[in-house]
């Protein structure tokens, strides 16, 4: 009918065993457990090009059929079975110097196997982890819009989850003073991102500066309190790339990410990161040579608080990220094509 349509379909056959062998079965009993799992999946796309700009629709099926077996038993209250159709739709148009795009997209982020397992960890006498095998997969509905004119992009999205999956907290059965980490599914999780960009080239100086900030509304109960997990994080970055005389190119980047919320995390430290960047081309661009220096204030530290249930961790996490490297790359059998 004037436009292109393409289609195909893809099988995935996987199968997991876990075996925690506990020499000490007071703390943590011996277990294993067993997933088989088949998913299959058709897709079709359909582009139409129409006098006012490009259309695309397009829909994914998927069957998945995962059976559990725990200590060589098959589990059927455990296992289980989704089909699910994912449609995606979006539209592109150049109105003048502005090009404009809309889209919308479904999409599933399954539990992985390691959160679906039944085994139990010890950390330690007080905290205990393990899997969830009754998590459901989660579900994402994604509205975007983008624009861009000239050097200048921006876009603005939205996104409603849902039964996203959470690490958490619940007291064991036996010991309440044992809390024991695992994952667990939420009703929604919608979030709000939105970005403006610009890279413009102004003589031998080529920046280019983002900043955007992430929002989502999400509450929590911490020891039987609402805790309102809901304060939005700027991000913002700026890096320049200058050409010297000589044939060197110099490059400057920094990168911020701000205080905020993700999920049930809290980030309660600015991040700054600078990185810095010499290069040269010998033999006819056949060997590069570039000596970079990497967070050179020593700033890449992770900082925050996650909030589980009755239970509450903090942590600061920082490495020897601040470096020196020098790379030596060599093109062999250069051709133009």
């Amino acid at each position: 009918f004037g436009g292109n349509l393409s289609f195909g379909s893809e099988y995935t056959y996987t199968l997991r065993t876990d075996d925690y062998l506990s020499f000490s079965e007071t703390y943590i009993p011996t277990s294993y457990s067993k997933i088989r799992e088949h998913n299959i999946a058709a897709f079709l796309e359909y582009q139409y090009a129409l006098p006012f700009g490009q259309f695309t629709a397009g829909l994914r099926y998927e069957h998945d059929e995962f059976k559990y077996y725990e200590d060589h038993t098959y589990r059927p209250d455990q296992s289980r079975t989704y089909d699910n159709f994912f449609p995606n739709a979006s539209f592109g148009t150049q109105i003048g110097n502005v090009q404009l795009q809309a889209s919308y997209s479904a999409k599933t982020n399954r539990p992985s196997y390691f959160q679906l397992s039944n085994n139990r960890v010890y950390l330690n006498r007080f905290t205990h982890r393990t899997g969830n095998p009754t998590l459901k997969p989660a579900i994402t509905h994604d509205i975007t819009l983008m624009g861009a004119w000239r050097f200048f992009q921006a876009m603005i999205s939205f996104q409603q989850k849902r039964d996203p999956i959470l690490q958490w907290s619940n007291p064991d059965a036996s010991d309440h003073s044992v809390a024991v980490i695992t994952h667990q599914n939420f009703d929604k999780l919608p979030t709000l991102n939105a970005m403006i960009g610009a890279a413009p080239t102004i003589g031998c100086w080529s920046p280019t500066f983002t900043i955007g900030v992430t929002k989502q509304w999400f509450d929590i109960t911490y020891d039987n309190q609402k805790i309102n997990m809901s304060d939005p994080m700027l991000t913002a970055s700026f890096n320049n790339l200058i050409t010297l005389p000589w044939g060197l190119m110099f490059g400057a980047d920094f990168s911020f990410q701000g205080k905020g919320n993700m999920e049930n995390y809290y980030f309660s430290e600015n991040r700054y990161i600078c990185n810095v960047s010499l290069q040269k081309s010998f033999l006819k661009d056949a060997l590069t040579v570039e000596m970079r220096g990497n967070d050179l204030f020593h700033k890449q530290i992770s900082e925050g608080t996650m909030y589980m249930n009755r239970l509450w961790a903090a942590a600061k996490n920082f490495s020897d990220s601040r470096e020196f490297v020098l790379t030596l790359r060599y093109k062999f059998n250069m051709t133009p094509s």
